[in-house]
């Protein structure tokens, strides 16, 4: 499956390589290059306007996303877990959920360090003593900044109603 400079282009049929014109050597490999491409694709985030093309292990949002929640669910995970897989898919909504997520995702990015610290362990339901200690900080004002930031993410997410 690769070119021979001498020869021009071959495949591999049946274990033995074959020489082709680079027309067929083309037709050929072009859907292999394609689905190929469809994965790299699949796995790289979507920034909006384009995928991302950077290594994902060195991405600071990938980082701070598996800090936070650990290691990626998939398929197999959840199989392994003994998680049931939904059979009523919907596309339409599964689009609305991830245009929803990198909603949520782009407005906590928008928040101060501190203040993303704390909604993230509002959410993970960790009592409001315990953020305090963790971002050192008196138990009222974390209560406070709590109500600022979810009336912050609301008022960035009211299309989303």
């Amino acid at each position: 499956m690769s070119t021979n400079e001498k020869n021009g282009f071959t495949i591999e049929v049946e274990k033995r390589k074959v020489s082709v014109t680079e027309e067929v050597y083309k037709a050929y490999k072009g859907p292999l290059w394609k689905e190929h491409k469809r994965q790299e694709r699949e796995r790289r985030c979507f920034l909006g306007t384009h995928r991302c093309i950077a290594n994902c292990e060195e991405c600071p949002k990938y980082r701070a996303w598996k800090d936070t929640y650990g290691e990626p669910y998939s398929i197999e995970k959840m199989d392994a877990d003994g998680l049931e897989i939904q059979d009523d898919y919907s596309l339409e909504d599964e689009v609305i959920h991830r245009m929803l997520n990198e909603a949520l995702h782009n407005a906590l990015d928008e928040l101060s360090p501190v203040d993303r610290e704390i909604i993230i362990l509002y959410a993970n339901k960790v009592g409001t003593r315990e953020i305090a200690r963790r971002v050192h900080m008196p138990q009222s004002t974390v209560s406070y900044r709590e109500k600022i930031i979810l009336k912050q993410l609301r008022n960035k997410l009211k299309d989303w109603k």
